[in-house]
């Protein structure tokens, strides 16, 4: 009955109800018990479906003609399509815009009767509400901690999926007791090790993460699921920035190693034959919660930032290939990026990306899975301008958070799928 009464058929129930409401007995049975239930709760004596569009002065003259629920739908696919735009993610709150589109009255919706009951499943609610708890849930879904930009995606299905993941949970999923502590250990650990090299070894420059520490429990959640689903390896790439952090808290560097990098070259390494602590890779068997091993491989890194990732992308393909996994189900490229990074050097990240995607379109075999986390803001860095030079400053996010996106390929599917954008906040 859930999928009957969504978005997509109000038409539908709109005339099903009206004719429940000259003669029961000429809709079927199931429709007349869902009826009979809705008229039987007395806050729901009167439903969204009886009453008429009214007319408002600030409404256009086309959407006057709207039915309420027509309004409705259209607020609610502004918050889904707009509502990271007013999302709280940045801590200096310097970019906080108004979003008209998100305001009840520029969809006709100000003087709406705040008794009136609409379905609830259209942001998958249990049955009916009142058009504050829908837009409450649609506020707390895509405008707190967490913005989500997820409505460019072409793929109906996958967006509709998207949409009931995240707003059935209002993006805060249940976690556990022992999730929240592994997560806050995570924390505690990456902000220690910073602590401990900025007052160790002052001056010298590591790349700290600091500021993007949630990076840590994202990459410890994202391989503990990986390795839930089968993935025996994964091959991880990424930039300077935290590097150094990730190596000993997801890859498995010792930090004594780390450490004795700090110190001068010996002789035998100043002739080229070295490089720095911030290029150098590491590989390990990580054994998660659930005693799973799983083989990670961090990619060494050369100094222009992002072309590690198209390396990474064919050090998994290769590794496939050597055990004739044509399936692409063994492993998956990890590739972090940098925000200024992956849009400004040189076009190298975006070109991956697509690549991955269009070989999915095509149903080629041939590239692996991949996940891609824009984790690090570079405000500071070499790509980015001051935000008051910057011609797209309104548009940017100036939060150091992490943000995901992921394209999977298979030669059984051939589908393409993409996580949103999701910028991140404790």
């Amino acid at each position: 009955m859930s999928l009957l009464t969504s978005s997509a058929n109000l038409a539908y129930m709109e005339e099903l109800y009206a004719e429940y409401l000259r003669h029961p007995a000429s809709i079927p049975s199931d429709w007349r018990i869902y009826f009979d239930q809705l008229k039987s709760n007395d806050s729901a004596s009167r439903v969204a479906d009886e009453i008429p569009s009214a007319e408002y002065q600030d409404a256009s003259p086309d959407r006057a003609n709207f039915t309420i629920q027509e309004r409705l739908l259209r607020m609610i696919q502004a918050y889904r399509a707009t509502g990271h735009r007013i999302a709280r993610i940045d801590p200096l709150n310097l970019l906080r815009r108004r979003q008209p589109e998100l305001d009840a009255a520029s969809q006709g919706l100000a003087d709406a009767d705040p008794s009136l009951l609409y379905p609830g499943e259209v942001v998958h609610f249990n049955g009916p509400r009142t058009l504050e708890d829908i837009l409450a849930r649609l506020r707390r879904t895509y405008c707190r901690s967490i913005g989500v930009e997820f409505m460019h995606i072409s793929a109906g299905a996958v967006t509709g999926w998207l949409a009931e993941q995240m707003e059935a949970t209002e993006n805060r999923p249940q976690l556990t007791k022992e999730e929240r502590i592994r997560i806050l250990a995570r924390l505690t650990h990456a902000a220690t090790f910073e602590q401990f090299i900025r007052k160790k070894f002052i001056g010298a420059k590591s790349f700290s993460i600091e500021g993007a520490e949630s990076l840590i429990p994202l990459l410890d959640v994202a391989i503990e699921k990986a390795a839930g689903q089968g993935l025996q390896e994964i091959v991880l790439a990424m930039a300077h920035r935290g590097r150094l952090n990730v190596l000993a808290n997801i890859i498995g560097k010792k930090p004594r190693e780390i450490f004795r990098e700090f110190d001068d070259p010996p002789e035998s390494s100043r002739d080229g034959s070295g490089d720095v602590k911030y290029h150098l890779g590491h590989s390990h068997d990580y054994t998660t919660a659930a005693g799973r091993k799983i083989h990670l491989s961090l990619c060494f890194n050369p100094s222009h930032i992002e072309f590690v990732n198209p390396v990474a992308l064919g050090r998994m393909r290769a590794k496939q290939d050597r055990v004739r996994d044509g399936e692409r189900t063994r492993g998956m490229a990890l590739l972090i990026h940098g925000d200024a990074g992956f849009a400004g050097d040189e076009g190298v990240a975006f070109a991956g990306a697509e690549a991955v995607s269009g070989a999915a379109e095509l149903a080629l075999p041939d590239s692996p899975a991949e996940l891609r986390v824009i984790s690090l803001n570079d405000s500071t860095g070499c790509f980015t301008p001051s935000s008051k030079t910057s011609k797209s400053a309104a548009e940017r996010s100036v939060t150091d958070r992490p943000r995901l996106s992921l394209t999977t390929t298979s030669s059984r599917t051939s589908t393409t799928s993409t996580v949103p954008r999701a910028t991140f906040s404790p």
